[in-house]
């Protein structure tokens, strides 16, 4: 079915173009991005199969859309105090109405049958593989082939670091910490994919989505890898476990093979496997020279060498700041942006022009409200897959359930290293959502008869 091969291609896509891929009519409204172009011909193609099959898939569970409904108000609520003052804010509205629920209502119209959501799931699993390699590639080589899709003139998130010597992996994710979250939330699903098939070229992608994340440089993301592996080992089947730790170490061992390889490639890569090694370390308590042995002209371990916490921790001062400004509503979508969030660092205030927590952004950006609206999203979601899997009885769907578990609980994990990747979370959910009740709506033309089986709980 096209429809079908078109959400296979919309799924390998979706996630991996870059923000700044796109066409800009003004700097008021927002970009037409690549990625929404793929919803806007989602959305044709659906509108195509509807109308040749006239009926509509829609979810009806009562929980879903109490959720749903929550979330949007709320969002909706916190925006629209904006909606005069800031175009970010308006942007922020065609996000939720276009993109987000839209989502949610295409893709479970989509995927009624188990076999086509887990072909769904492996799409965007060979994408991560794809994104993995070619970050590999950017750091060593220092060339960024993504920058070649960068088609807007105003500014977009697309910053370039050193660290230890290397260009940290960015691809088409704008910034390190992002690609990061995205590989991390990648995990999970190839850790399915490798438990349900048995096939090794899952062991491979992940092999290589974890070097990947070593090349962001991305300290905290890769402590939370190991804290994600853990959590799958948690929530695997007791039968399966074994099978897990094999899969797990012999996939632990090839990684640990390249990477003595690529040490003796040449001083750059030994300096920044060795450097990685030291940092990591030091985050939990050890002091090594990060400098020590730097090639001549790499620039020694880069900025950021020992205050990553501490940075974190004091941006929550920012928080506290706008909460005694306008607690309710917060400064607006893209406050980062306009310069309007400060933190406290070294005993003073400071602007900052972006946001490092998804935990800080939320609050600054719409405030109480909005708060409450993204956790009714977040912990509701949960409580609907949490529910199903207690009640639920057949194995492979238990299994299911369990990735979009620890998906959501990854979220929660990145949310602590990198701002929120909100077109990420709805495009997995809305394929995990759509395993819920849904019920087949019928469409007839003027003057036929109804049928019996006009509709049809599935």
């Amino acid at each position: 079915m096209v429809l079908e091969v078109f959400l296979y291609i919309f799924s390998f896509l979706y996630l991996i173009l870059p923000e700044y891929f796109g066409i800009e009519f003004s700097l008021s409204l927002p970009l037409l991005t690549a990625a929404r172009v793929l919803i806007l011909l989602l959305f044709g193609v659906s509108f195509v199969y509807l109308l040749k099959e006239k009926r509509i898939r829609v979810i009806t569970d009562r929980r879903f859309w109490i959720i749903i409904g929550i979330y949007f108000v709320l969002r909706l609520a916190a925006n629209m105090y904006y909606i005069t003052t800031y175009s970010d804010a308006i942007n922020a509205v065609f996000r939720m109405v276009v993109e987000q629920l839209g989502l949610l209502v295409l893709i479970p119209n989509i995927l009624s049958a188990d076999e086509k959501r887990e072909k769904t799931i492996k799409a965007m699993v060979y994408a991560s593989g794809l994104v993995a390699l070619f970050g590999i590639c950017e750091s060593i080589s220092g060339v960024r082939v993504f920058d070649y899709l960068y088609t807007v003139k105003r500014e977009m998130l697309n910053d370039h670091y050193i660290r230890l010597g290397l260009l940290r992996a960015t691809t088409s994710f704008g910034i390190s910490n992002l690609m990061a979250y995205y590989l991390n939330m990648m995990t999970p699903f190839i850790f399915y994919l490798a438990g349900k098939t048995g096939k090794k070229r899952y062991i491979a992608i992940g092999i290589l989505n974890f070097l990947a994340l070593v090349f962001t440089g991305c300290r905290a993301n890769l402590l939370a890898y190991g804290a994600i592996a853990v959590l799958c080992f948690v929530f695997a089947d007791n039968k399966d476990k074994l099978r897990f730790l094999k899969r797990f170490l012999a996939g632990a061992g090839i990684t640990l093979v390249i990477m003595v390889a690529l040490r003796f490639t040449g001083p750059k890569l030994r300096y920044y496997i060795d450097g990685t090694a030291k940092s990591m370390l030091n985050l939990v308590g050890f002091d090594f020279d990060l400098n020590e042995g730097a090639p001549e002209g790499s620039g020694g371990y880069g900025v950021n060498e020992k205050n990553a916490k501490v940075s974190r921790v004091f941006q929550f001062t920012g928080v506290k700041r706008v909460m005694e400004m306008n607690p309710l509503f917060g400064l607006g979508t893209g406050a980062q942006k306009r310069g309007q969030i400060y933190y406290i660092w070294n005993g003073k205030w400071q602007k900052t022009f972006s946001y490092d927590m998804g935990y800080v952004s939320i609050p600054c950006d719409e405030g109480i409200i909005g708060s409450l609206g993204y956790a009714a999203l977040f912990f509701g979601i949960l409580y609907c897959y949490i529910s199903d899997l207690i009640k639920e009885g057949d194995e492979d769907r238990k299994k299911y359930l369990k990735v979009f578990i620890v998906a959501g609980i990854v979220f929660f994990i990145c949310m602590l290293f990198a701002d929120k990747m909100m077109p990420m979370y709805f495009f997995i959910n809305a394929i995990g959502l759509s395993s819920l009740k849904c019920s087949d709506i019928h469409f007839r033309k003027a003057g036929e008869n109804r049928s019996p089986a006009a509709a049809g709980v599935k």
